[in-house]
Parts: C-alpha cells; sequence; structure tokens
C-alpha cells in the first residue's frame, strides 16, 4: 500500500508539488502535462472547463497547482472502476 493512500486529495497533492519540485502557479499546459503525468491523460484545453481560480500572468492564464492538482486527485477517486473484458460462458448463460 502506498504511503499517499491514506491523505486527502487536498494533502496528497501538497507532497506532489513539495517533493517534485512544481512551481506554486503554472500555466494551461504546463499543468496538463503535470497532471498528466501524475494523475491521469488531460489536454490542455480541458481545464478551461475545470472551476478553478486563475491568475493572469504575461497574458496567460495560470492556475495554482496543488488546487488544480486537488481537483484532478477528487475526480480520480471519485471515477467508478468499470470491469473490461468478455464474460465466461457460464457468466453468459446465467444471465
Amino acid at each position: 500500500m502506498s504511503e499517499t493512500q491514506h491523505l486527502t486529495a487536498r494533502e496528497r497533492a501538497q507532497a506532489v508539488v513539495r517533493e517534485r519540485g512544481y512551481p506554486q502557479r503554472v500555466p494551461r499546459r504546463r499543468l496538463a502535462e503535470i497532471i498528466t503525468q501524475e494523475a491521469y491523460a488531460i489536454e490542455y484545453r480541458s481545464l478551461e472547463r475545470w472551476s478553478l481560480p486563475t491568475r493572469l500572468l504575461n497574458n496567460k492564464v495560470h492556475f495554482e497547482t496543488v488546487d488544480a492538482l486537488e481537483y484532478a486527485f477528487r475526480q480520480l477517486d471519485a471515477a467508478p472502476a468499470i470491469r473490461g473484458g468478455q464474460r465466461t460462458k457460464s457468466e453468459r448463460q446465467a444471465a
């Protein structure tokens, strides 16, 4: 079992930012790269739909890294696990 599994989404996000040395604020494209590396694949355009506070710095939208990772971890935790694959013959007959 991983050490970070018992932490809240916020604590996990803070730990990731601290351990990896990510900046406090990052532009949308860099944030998408970070989330893809730490949680799941995402495109930078998808971040436009997230209701997170932003700052306009040098004419680029920047997100707070911890807030965005927390949101990503919450989405990941809330996603249902879905079993894939084909059913066996006995499962098909029972249905």
